[in-house]
């Protein structure tokens, strides 16, 4: 089976968030849904994934439905990406 490459790199940091706030998928689409960003439960799963790329727009309502800032959503990322490529030069 050949693996694709993801489509996002947030993917994981959204899950662990939601994890963290002890959030089921369903609540995490409903509170999307309350911000103004209608995402269904399986575009979740995809997103969470990998597997659904996300839209520079839709970050902002992610750090709302998430009650996280776009500053600490960045410093996880950076974290994420910088943990990447330390893996990829080894």
């Amino acid at each position: 089976m050949q693996h694709s490459s993801p489509k996002n790199a947030l993917g994981p940091t959204l899950k662990e968030i939601r994890l963290l706030r002890g959030w089921t998928l369903k609540d995490v689409s409903g509170r999307l849904d309350l911000v103004g960003m209608t995402c269904s439960i399986r575009q979740l799963t995809r997103i969470e994934a990998q597997q659904r790329a996300i839209k520079d727009f839709e970050i902002l309502y992610f750090c709302s439905a998430l009650e996280v800032t776009q500053k600490d959503l960045g410093e996880r990322l950076n974290q994420v990406m910088v943990q990447h490529f330390s893996m990829k030069k080894r």
